[in-house]
């Protein structure tokens, strides 16, 4: 299974590691896209704080993703 999140610097430099290490000790893949990787996408979009441009990516993300089994989840979740 795909274990996928979205994510910036800040809050991966935080919270990747663990949710990266917590999903592949369970024997699962891992994708996080990061937000500066679709600036066209960040362009577009008019939000208050960045961390809800992360959240929300994942859901624009999600239907290129859904020709495997996917579990999306915040990064800082624990596996």
């Amino acid at each position: 299974m795909l274990i996928y999140a979205s994510s910036g610097p800040e809050y991966f430099a935080e919270h990747g590691g663990a949710f990266i290490a917590s999903a592949q000790n369970c024997g699962h893949h891992v994708r996080v896209d990061m937000a500066a990787d679709f600036p066209e996408w960040r362009e577009k979009l008019s939000f208050a704080e960045d961390r809800v441009f992360y959240a929300v990516l994942r859901y624009l993300r999600l239907p290129e993703l859904l020709t495997q089994d996917v579990l999306m989840l915040d990064i800082d979740s624990i596996i």
